[in-house]
């Protein structure tokens, strides 16, 4: 007993193991601990184990791409990657310096929870701006309101951090979970980008496809430090869409004008390139003609051999 009455550290946790066991020799504990494919789909970051109550010989099973990670009174302890292991001393030497201690021999019995967290690259997950952005058209200076969407690529780099600071008590953590969680993050980041690039680098609605895989690294940019604090990679980002108002009358009037402007610049362009190969035809057609008269007139001579052996050109007789 501390002073004043107050219980120790090391005396807080013998009470709680001790609770622990008797209330193990009413429950049943578990002998295997592991996570199927029927829990871990390729939808899933985060998976909680059901059960509470192991002890010292209880096996546990990683699959590869996972890893579990064992908490104790909202402390995260013992971690394993993909093996089969048996929880012994020295597999878990964190949980060890509490369970062990007031028992000795045989199989120690404990209370703990366990987390098997989806390592793997979880593609073709959706995004999408929840409202447009308004930004005068620089090429026709019209408002013109335009949204976003697209993919992402997403991974647990680190599963402590990760548990801690965003799963927290939850069972159970899935693409569209964790998407909710960062969704005010992405709208206004997204949304305020759009708005200063289009406006800054004074790019026009009709054109706008065109800047998308820059669009997305850039994006991809401003927005890996938010999802590296709670332990995620964000391996790619991908805007795959700005959504335009289609339908709108103003904007369907000043995209058919965009569209015959770019049909008369190119329209000028074969025009122009017809009158390139007419002038190349015509002078070559010059060319033609000069060599045949030339040629005309050297077939107008004879070549004669004088006596001496030298020769000279002579006007053929007619």
């Amino acid at each position: 007993m501390g002073l004043f009455g107050k219980k120790s550290d090391s005396e807080s946790q013998k009470e709680q193991l001790r609770d622990n066991i008797q209330y193990n020799d009413r429950e049943p504990v578990t002998e295997v601990i592991c996570c199927h494919a029927t829990e871990m789909d390729n939808k899933t970051f985060v998976w909680k184990y059901p059960g509470h109550h192991f002890n010292t010989m209880s096996q546990l099973i990683v699959n590869e791409s996972q890893e579990a990670i064992f908490f104790l009174n909202g402390e995260a302890l013992d971690s394993f990657g993909p093996g089969r292991y048996t929880l012994e001393t020295q597999n878990i030497p964190k949980l060890s310096k509490i369970i062990y201690g007031s028992q000795t021999g045989g199989a120690v019995p404990f209370q703990s929870e366990v987390y098997f967290v989806n390592l793997t690259d979880q593609m073709a997950i959706l995004w999408g701006t929840d409202s447009k952005v308004e930004y005068i058209e620089p090429q026709y200076k019209f408002p013109v309101k335009v949204g976003a969407c697209g993919e992402m690529i997403l991974r647990v780099i680190d599963p402590r951090k990760l548990l801690i600071k965003l799963v927290g008590t939850d069972a159970l953590l899935t693409q569209a979970g964790l998407v909710s969680y960062f969704k005010s993050i992405l709208m206004t980041k997204v949304k305020s980008y759009i708005a200063q690039v289009l406006s800054s680098r004074k790019i026009s609605i009709f054109e706008i496809d065109s800047h998308l895989d820059v669009f997305s690294e850039e994006l991809k940019e401003r927005l890996k430090g938010d999802f590296e604090e709670y332990g995620m990679g964000l391996v790619r980002f991908l805007v795959t869409t700005v959504q335009k108002p289609d339908g709108d009358a103003l904007y369907d009037k000043f995209r058919e004008l965009s569209y015959r402007q770019v049909i008369e610049v190119e329209d000028a362009k074969i025009r122009q390139q017809v009158g390139i190969i007419n002038a190349q035809t015509k002078a070559q057609n010059e060319i033609d003609k000069n060599i045949t008269r030339a040629c005309y007139g050297i077939s107008n001579r004879i070549y004669m051999c004088n006596g001496d052996n030298s020769y000279k050109w002579m006007a053929k007789k007619s």
